[in-house]
């Protein structure tokens, strides 16, 4: 496999959601925060002017904290990444789910600047040539 274009959606709104918050909430509380990231990842792809992609891709997810948060595990973060990658679906730059045929759910990165949020790492994957 070799790699195609990527592009890199960097959010610095909020910490990222993680499971064990969406285990807790109210269905209400969990649409609503949905519905923000969601937003946002929209919002971050067009910026990028991230076009369609009809190849299979790579995603790699790097939650950002301040010193003293904690997310838990690596994978913690998945909601907030389901949301990322859901809204590459709603805009049309995927085309379906299963395009995604690797996701990398990264530790978190520690920014002493105080802004928390997620990098949203997203990759072709090209087949070598035979």
């Amino acid at each position: 496999m070799s790699s195609g274009r990527s592009w890199k959606l960097v959010q610095r709104g909020g910490r990222p959601w993680v499971l064990s918050e969406d285990r807790r909430w109210s269905q209400e509380n969990r649409r609503k925060t949905e519905a923000s990231w969601r937003r946002e990842f929209r919002d971050l792809a067009r910026a990028a002017d991230m076009p369609r992609i009809s190849t299979d891709v790579e995603i790699t997810v790097l939650p950002i904290l301040r010193p003293g948060t904690s997310v838990g595990a690596a994978g913690a973060c998945y909601p907030s990444a389901a949301c990322a990658i859901d809204a590459l679906l709603d805009i049309g730059v995927l085309e379906r789910p299963e395009q995604v045929r690797r996701l990398h759910l990264c530790a978190p990165a520690i920014d002493d600047d105080g802004r928390m949020g997620m990098v949203l790492v997203v990759g072709e994957i090209l087949e070598e040539p035979a």
